[in-house]
């Protein structure tokens, strides 16, 4: 049962045509591997921390005197900067992508019962995916500076904020209504989901740290294999955050139905059956 779980858990290119996720998957590792080999980036940034430093030791007088346009950036800086912010928008899109397909593929393979909803449309994904990142961008900025007055609160509410954009990109819920419809949703599969994502949290440290000993070999294969595992384990958020959101809105039928992943049995068409998945919660009251 647990290698069952864990199976489903990180076989991310279990996904409708796997070709398509294996594609989708190597993109975010090459741009995340872009960031480090890209030659005219400089990853050195002593004499910013140094300004910072220098800054932070001074007296409130003194800081005045500071010009903040003497900033020490380097245009390799910079140019380091804007990439990995780049590579951040560009795997945080691709991970939104993964977790829409997923409930799409979903939908599409159990068209005999009508409690899941209707596959969202492609185009209609593509745009929530786009919004959705942009809107996560916009706020990180405000959410990183007050995360520490509100740590506990995350904390308690990370179940119901991790399945928040899977069931925006299933095309059920707008993006405000979907979080007091994950609260209502989440009741009963709070455990459950912290769970899942204290399993993924683990298996990326201890993995992390075994990576860690190539860097003593050779560090661009450290490089590469360490944006390998984090692209991998983004993959693996998206596909647990959707398998959550496909798991309650079946409701308690769930482990009646053979689905330990996208691995779909028909089942015959029993009417009452489907009456009664449809009262466990398939559909928006």
């Amino acid at each position: 049962m647990f290698l069952a779980t864990l199976k489903n858990l990180f076989d991310i290119d279990d996904v409708g045509n796997r070709w398509g996720v294996r594609i989708l998957y190597l993109f975010t590792v090459l741009i995340n591997c872009a960031v480090r080999f890209n030659p005219y980036s400089d990853t050195n940034f002593d004499a910013l921390f140094s300004w910072a430093e220098q800054v932070q030791a001074s007296s409130e007088k003194d800081t005045y005197a500071i010009r903040l346009s003497a900033i020490p950036l380097t245009e390799g800086n910079i140019i380091f900067i804007l990439t990995a912010l780049s590579a951040i928008f560009l795997t945080l899109m691709a991970s939104f992508l993964y977790s829409g397909l997923y409930i799409k593929a979903f939908r599409e393979n159990r068209t005999k019962l009508k409690a899941f909803g209707e596959p969202i449309k492609s185009s209609a994904l593509a745009g929530r995916m786009i919004f959705l990142t942009l809107h996560c961008l916009v706020i990180a900025i405000p959410f990183l500076i007050f995360i520490g007055s509100f740590t506990l609160l995350v904390v308690v509410a990370l179940p119901f904020l991790f399945v928040m954009p899977s069931a925006y990109l299933s095309g059920d819920y707008g993006l405000f209504s979907s979080f007091p419809n994950m609260i209502k949703r989440t009741q009963g599969y709070y455990l459950d989901r912290w769970r899942g994502i204290l399993l993924i949290m683990s298996a990326y440290f201890i993995l992390d740290f075994l990576i860690g000993m190539v860097a003593s070999f050779s560090t661009t294969a450290y490089f590469i294999i360490n944006s390998a595992l984090g692209c991998w384990i983004m993959m693996s958020f998206a596909r647990y955050a959707a398998n959550s959101y496909c798991k309650m809105m079946v409701g308690r039928r769930w482990r009646k139905m053979n689905l330990p992943g996208l691995i779909f049995s028909e089942e015959p068409e029993e009417d009452e059956y489907t009456d009664k998945l449809n009262e466990d919660g398939g559909k928006e009251e």
